[in-house]
């Protein structure tokens, strides 16, 4: 499959939990999604500035950091 080739686009938002987390790397790594943005919500379980620096890192370490991330 190409790149973007038929691949389901999707947005994530998210309030950065735990949880979360797997959901992400899920949707990240699989061949058949192209993950358009995150936004992380500033209520839930982790407040704004946190879930955007958490989600940010975690970005990094999967060298994807040029996804965009929305406040």
């Amino acid at each position: 499959m190409k790149k973007n080739e038929n691949k389901i686009r999707v947005l994530i938002d998210t309030d950065a939990d735990f949880d979360d987390y797997m959901a992400m790397l899920y949707l990240l790594k699989h061949p058949a999604i192209d993950v358009t943005g995150i936004t992380v919500t500033g209520t839930g379980d982790v407040h704004l500035t946190p879930g955007v620096s958490n989600v940010s890192n975690m970005l990094t370490l999967l060298d994807n950091s040029d996804a965009l991330k929305f406040r």
